[in-house]
């Protein structure tokens, strides 16, 4: 009988489990703060469009130079004594 007394305190420990670890916040008060955001990321998103095509030109440009680096490094290979 001490045995199961033994597996009951076990079980006890176990009731825990259900409960949630962190308490669960509302979300009321998080909607004033999207709705503050919301105008923010409509004014960032034609900056992001403009620095993604920035990219994309500067990628274009870094392989049109490119053969000239690689012909420098060659001229610099060849023209050491």
């Amino acid at each position: 009988m001490g045995e199961m007394g033994e597996m009951g305190e076990m079980g006890d420990k176990g009731d825990n489990f259900f409960f949630p670890i962190f308490p669960i916040f509302p979300i009321f008060p998080i909607l004033p703060l999207a709705s503050c955001l919301l105008p923010l990321a409509s004014c960032l998103l034609p900056l992001a469009s403009c620095l993604r095509q920035l990219a994309s030109c500067l990628r274009q440009l870094a392989s049109c130079l490119l053969p000239f680096a690689l012909l420098h490094q060659l001229i610099n290979f060849f023209s050491k004594p």
